[in-house]
């Protein structure tokens, strides 16, 4: 474990505890550990513990994982390195994890983890409530991850921003090297996409940079955000073999459908991006490695179907260049696994449907302008189809279809029968494409 005393590091060798209550302690520490130069420090001066990430601290874990501050240049660096070092390995381009408002899952020294407030224009009112003694007598006050750079707590706001400021640096960098921009797409976009969460939404945008941001400042967004677990996640079964978190097997997993709050959080997300042109991109369930938990998971194709036609209530044709030039697109795992094992890529039919342009669209990024009057579900029509979403807990019995000459659903046991009404179970979705 080490402390941080202005410059100065410190190595703590030993801690005593003493006293009645056993709440006194000293420990015994290495001044100027890692090269760093011993000093003296006034009393009340600040002082810091490394921030760990997720399981790795100390106590918990033998190996320690730190997290980065991201306001330096070393930080900057990795995320350059690591995009060169794809390049050259022939990939198009680096995917940053985690890489929006929050640094993931760090935790001080005990295993707490650490917070930050959710947004900058009530920052002042946030940190005066809640971090300088406004709080409960029996609770602790709560830690925040430290900003060297501007020397106070971070915000959700000031991790974007630095984020930007690296982002721009590894624009710069491997341009220089490479004579052409690579593909970065970032994940984690989370409900800080919001301005008021933290506005990550920003790096979707082209930037506009403080004054005093060191130059070349490149200023181009991302080239897409993922929206990770959009409807759902695959969900570990107690007991299946794991190696860093992620499964061994395809059967280790089963599935966990997002609460209908948070399947509206996101709607409303993929809605702003899609009408104002941005490049998000929501994956139907986890974009790493326990991706391959779904692979041979029974229910997976119609949680696709859900996650889809979820998608198509909020997808929208680009200005400039129509369905084809969209900004945002679906993720889907791109293989299946059979009794055997064996794995196959495939794409579902689904995704070649011709359905035509929406004919209608929820506004002001609000999904709930789409929703069935006196039902759970939620219905958007498209010139040679429909999709139709119940996130709800409910079934939905008999609910109504627009008039005319009636849907047929492709991926039903007729795919012939015309339907004027649909009975929609919960957490459940379809496609269908206009009869005659």
């Amino acid at each position: 474990v080490m402390l941080r005393i202005g410059d100065e590091v410190l190595r703590i060798d030993n801690i005593t505890t003493y006293g009645k209550d056993g709440r006194t302690q000293s420990a015994t520490v290495t001044r100027g550990f890692g090269g760093t130069s011993i000093s003296a420090h006034q009393k009340g001066v600040k002082v810091f513990s490394p921030a760990y990430n997720g399981n790795a601290y100390p106590g918990r874990n033998h190996r320690f994982t730190f997290t980065i501050d991201v306001t330096t240049d070393f930080s900057s660096d990795r995320l350059i390195n690591h995009t060169l070092d794809a390049v050259e390995q022939g990939y198009s381009g680096s995917w940053f994890d985690c890489f929006s408002a929050i640094q993931f899952d760090a935790r001080d020294v005990g295993g707490q983890k650490l917070t930050l407030p959710t947004d900058a224009h009530t920052r002042d009112q946030v940190f005066q409530s809640e971090l300088f003694g406004a709080t409960a007598p029996d609770k602790p006050k709560r830690e925040w991850m430290w900003d060297f750079k501007q020397d106070k707590p971070h915000t959700r706001a000031s991790v974007v921003e630095a984020n930007h400021e690296r982002l721009s640096r590894v624009w710069a960098q491997t341009k220089a090297k490479l004579g052409y921009y690579p593909i970065l797409l970032g994940n984690n976009i989370g409900t800080s996409y919001w301005p008021w969460v933290g506005n990550a939404r920003s790096l979707l945008q082209t930037w506009s940079p403080p004054k005093d941001v060191p130059q070349p400042v490149i200023t181009r967004p991302m080239n897409g955000h993922s929206l990770e677990s959009f409807v759902g996640s695959e969900l570990l079964l107690k007991g299946s073999p794991v190696k860093a978190g992620c499964p061994l097997y395809a059967n280790g997993t089963t599935i966990h459908y997002q609460s209908e709050r948070m399947w509206e959080t996101h709607l409303n997300m993929l809605l702003d991006a899609a009408q104002k042109q941005l490049r998000m991109l929501p994956m139907v369930a986890q974009a790493g490695c326990k991706s391959i938990g779904l692979e041979a998971v029974g229910e997976r194709d119609m949680f696709e179907l859900f996650g889809y036609s979820s998608f198509l209530l909020a997808v929208e044709p680009n200005p400039i260049g129509g369905r084809s030039n969209s900004t945002v697109a679906f993720g889907i795992p791109a293989f299946y696994r059979d009794d055997d094992g064996a794995r196959y890529a495939k794409v579902h039919d689904r995704y070649y449907y011709d359905l035509g342009d929406p004919l209608a669209s929820a506004k002001n990024a609000t999904i709930k302008n789409l929703k069935v009057d006196g039902y759970n579900s939620y219905l958007r029509v498209f010139e040679k189809g429909l999709a139709i979403v119940n996130p709800s807990k409910t079934d939905d019995q008999g609910v109504p279809l627009p008039s005319g000459d009636g849907y047929t659903n492709p991926e039903s046991d007729d795919p012939k029968k015309i339907f004027k009404t649909l009975d929609v179970p919960a957490k459940s979705g379809f496609v269908l494409l206009k009869s005659a």
